[in-house]
């Protein structure tokens, strides 16, 4: 049986790293809907 700090580690680690790109995707759908927001309001109608 595997110590449970390691394993507690090794699933914090885990969690980490999925909010990480959770957020990253975020970002990038934010700046993407700001980015046709923009050219969707400047462009003549």
């Amino acid at each position: 049986m595997p110590p449970v700090g390691l394993l507690a580690e090794g699933v914090v680690e885990c969690l980490f790293l999925i909010l990480v790109l959770v957020l990253v995707l975020v970002l990038v759908l934010v700046l993407v809907l700001v980015l046709v927001l923009v050219l969707v309001g400047s462009s003549p109608k």
